[in-house]
Order: C-alpha cells, then structure tokens, then sequence
C-alpha cells in the first residue's frame, strides 16, 4: 500500500484478547501479537504495521471499539470513576488501552512526550468511535499503534476500521474547546480530580474542582506539549469560572527531548467566584521547542494557545 499526503489505513480487526485473535486486513497491513508475564498475569499486545510519519505534524487517529464482558461502563458505572482516575494501575483496574509508539531516522525508539497516557482508556459495551490527535514527535519517522489489554482476561475487545489521516485543524492546542466529547481527553496528558463535563447549552467544558489531596495535591489539567519555535511570540487565552479557589495558569518550557527547562515564574490568576480569562503573552526562548500549559481549578470553557503574529 502507498502512503499519500493524506494517510489513510483500513484496518478492521476482531479481536477476543481471552480466547483467540482474529485479524482481517487490506492487503500489505500486518499485525504482530506479543505476549508477556506469566500464566496468571500474562498480557496481550496488538502491534500495527510501521508506516511514516511527519515530524511536528498535527494527526488525527479514529477507530471503531467495543467490550463485551464485564468491564464496560453500561454494566459497571464505577468505571467511570477509574476512567478519570490517573492512578488506576495503582489500584489494580487495568482498562484495556491504545498506545502510540514513534520511531526516529535511525529506528530507534523516540521521546514522545505524553503519547501512551494512562487516560486513553477502551471501556464502553456500545460501539463507539475513538479518536485521538496528536503530534508526532521532532524526531519521528516512523510510527506504529499498540493496541493492550493490560492482563484483562474477561473482556473481548472488537476494533475495527482504523484510521489514521493528517489534522487540518489550525488551532495549535488539540480539543481546546473539548468538542471531542465526554471520556475524550485527546489533547491533555495529565488530569488530576477533573473531568469532562456537558453544560446546558450543549457544549463541554473541564470540571476542576476545588479540591486539594495529600499525595496528588491540587486539582488540574496539562495540555499535550505544543510545538513552538524560537524567538517567536504566543498567547494563551482560557475563559474558566471559578468557585472557592481562584484559578491559576502556568506554562512550562519544553527542549526537544520533553525535559523541562524552565516554567513560566508569573501566575496568571482568576479570582475566586468569578468568571474571566487567563491570559498569557510570552516569547520563547532558545533551545525550547514545546510548552505545557496547566490550569488549576476552575470551570474551564476553553482554552486557545497562538501565534502572535507581529
């Protein structure tokens, strides 16, 4: 199969990660199955094909999943509880998931930054449609899908019609305005006590409340790393509504292997019972190929991260 500016894969899967596996493909996909731990906690791992991939460019993964078995939402609502948890490994509740994996010139695994988050669960009995955007990586080449159960022997997960295309969308920031969807969290890496909430107008929002635990501290979001470049100006706007505690944003300054160098020292503050914007104009500095905005508490409505063209 070729490879167009437009990817496209077809991939329809049927897959029963207990009793036996089944894949039909279009001609020249392929899949390798991989098997790990011992008999009692052994783990099934469902590798695509590698096919390229653009560095920095923004993509947008969608495939058709669903469970049947015990450890779906239709039939155990606590699991939306454990979906937004980000310590459910901890607490031994292993969702089956879908990894990203690149590959740099050399075919040598690459930094990724945030992609295999533990929030990109599969976790729904209906059929539903996943999607995922993304960035690949400034060292990619090459990337493949992994798809895990995490040692869940109860379920049968069915995939099919798996998609990979390039993102048309111009917004720097994924899924600011969380149009995505509840149970999407495509865009942000980390989530602590929040959650995605449908207001009454129809629209989503991010819930941070106020809360502040021991081990996990305040309630808050992080947003993928975004792309930027040298000397070049940017502007983070989000229309949040706050309650006890006012809401605060930061911005933490990436290099090209994700490491943190600096974060933004200035607090950008909405005050508490209030609604307003956080807003943040900054110039990057030398040797910062990323930012990683994060918000805490608050109703967030939207978040917009540009260039400020000069």
């Amino acid at each position: 199969m070729k490879f167009f500016i437009s990817i496209l894969l077809l991939l329809f899967i049927s897959v029963n990660l207990a009793a036996g596996n089944v894949f039909t493909f279009e001609k020249n996909l392929s899949v390798k199955e991989i098997i790990s731990g011992g008999k009692k906690d052994q783990k099934k791992e469902f590798v695509t094909k590698r096919f390229p991939v653009s560095p920095y460019q923004k993509y947008i993964l969608s495939f058709h999943a669903k469970i049947n078995g015990p450890d779906s939402l239709e039939e155990n609502p606590v699991l939306e509880y454990y979906f937004y948890d980000q310590s459910k490994f901890a607490k031994g509740k292993f969702l089956p998931t879908w990894t990203l994996v690149f590959y740099d010139k050399n075919n040598k695994k690459c930094m990724a930054g945030v992609y295999g988050s533990n929030l990109y669960r599969i976790f729904m009995h209906k059929d539903k449609i996943y999607r995922d955007i993304f960035y690949a990586p400034i060292q990619a080449r090459s990337m493949e899908i992994c798809f895990k159960d995490n040692g869940n022997k109860d379920n049968q997960i069915e995939i099919r019609e798996l998609k990979l295309n390039k993102s048309n969308e111009k917004k720097l920031n994924i899924n600011g305005d969380f149009h995505l969807g509840e149970y999407n969290l495509s865009g942000y890496n980390s989530l602590i006590m929040g959650r995605i909430i449908k207001l009454e107008n129809g629209k989503f929002a991010m819930q941070l409340p106020d809360m502040i635990l021991p081990k996990q501290g305040s309630s808050r979001c992080t947003l993928d790393p975004i792309p930027v470049k040298t000397g070049k100006r940017y502007r983070i706007k989000a229309h949040v509504k706050t309650y006890e505690r006012p809401s605060r944003l930061f911005i933490t300054f990436l290099d090209k292997n994700f490491k943190r160098i600096n974060m933004l020292k200035a607090k950008f503050v909405v005050w508490k019972n209030k609604e307003g914007v956080l807003k943040a104009d900054f110039g990057v500095p030398e040797k910062v190929y990323y930012i990683a905005p994060m918000i805490r508490f608050g109703t967030i409505h939207d978040i917009m991260v540009e260039e400020i063209k000069e």
